[in-house]
């Protein structure tokens, strides 16, 4: 591989890892998963630590994630598709993501839609 090549894994990687890690630690869609992970480790919270840590949990997406990448460039075919293909629909995600425009006023809220509230029953 060149060194361009290098360097445009190492950007997509990067962006996949930063997606990755704030789908675990802070997006609604995981958050069964995070109250789960507290539940189970009351007392050491070290898997805790893992869902709610950015620091924490983007130490395992980039191991995730460039475990990934590795078998891409190793392997042919489906093989290299099936690799790759979360690794790039997560980084752009992740330009996406960066590139939405925010209301200044609620940068620091989680940038979602409100949830509808359910109808009455009657």
């Amino acid at each position: 591989m060149t060194a361009g090549e290098w360097f445009f894994l190492l950007v997509v990687a990067g962006l996949a890892t930063a997606r990755t890690t704030r789908l675990i630690t802070k997006d609604e869609i995981t958050s069964p998963l995070r109250g789960l992970a507290h539940r189970l480790d009351k007392n050491s919270q070290h898997i805790g630590f893992i869902v709610t840590c950015p620091y924490c949990a983007g130490v395992w997406a980039a191991a995730g994630v460039i475990a990934l990448l590795a078998v891409a460039v190793e392997v042919d075919g489906w093989g290299q598709w099936l690799a790759a293909a979360p690794v790039g629909i997560m980084a752009v995600a992740q330009a996406g993501f960066w590139l939405t425009p925010r209301d200044p006023d609620t940068l620091n809220e989680t940038y979602m839609a409100p949830w509808p509230k359910p109808e009455p029953e009657e």
